[in-house]
């Protein structure tokens, strides 16, 4: 029997995301700082590609969204416990904010109905651009959460 490699002998490819939930007071008072300008995937959308306007981004409806090539840092206003979030990432260059809102939120088996209203996913993301890793190598991400 052939004992399995951890590292493997041929290149791969992956993407990653980091699966951040945020509790906020309000999500409809609640801003995402860093993204103006970006274009985004909008998959509420049938994925069609957007740009984001100028200034915060503001949580009206449900939103499930993949800003490509995005900023290193990005700021949640309105978290639970701080004024302002700051979420730096590094080797990611991708950004996603989802909320289910409410519709998303009745067909979840772990969110009451109105808890759509007190969260917020925003999570570095390396979807757009693959890591393609050869054999033997090593990718790094990180990311580190700050409150203010």
């Amino acid at each position: 029997m052939k004992k399995a490699s951890l590292t493997g002998e041929s290149p791969f490819s992956f993407t990653a995301a980091l699966h951040n939930y945020f509790a906020v007071t309000d999500v409809k008072v609640s801003e995402v700082q860093g993204l103006s300008g970006l274009t985004y995937v909008d998959k509420t959308a049938a994925g069609a590609c957007r740009v984001q306007g100028a200034g915060e981004l503001r949580v009206t409806g449900e939103v499930d969204r993949i800003y490509a090539s995005g900023p290193r840092q990005v700021a949640i206003s309105s978290a639970i416990g701080s004024s302002s979030t700051v979420i730096d990432a590094d080797g990611f260059g991708d950004w996603v904010v989802w909320n289910p809102w409410r519709e998303g939120s009745e067909s979840l088996t772990d969110m009451n109905a109105e808890d759509y209203l007190r969260m917020l996913c925003v999570e570095a993301a390396r979807t757009s651009d693959p890591v393609v890793l050869a054999a033997g190598a090593v990718w790094c991400g990180m990311e580190v959460i700050g409150v203010t």
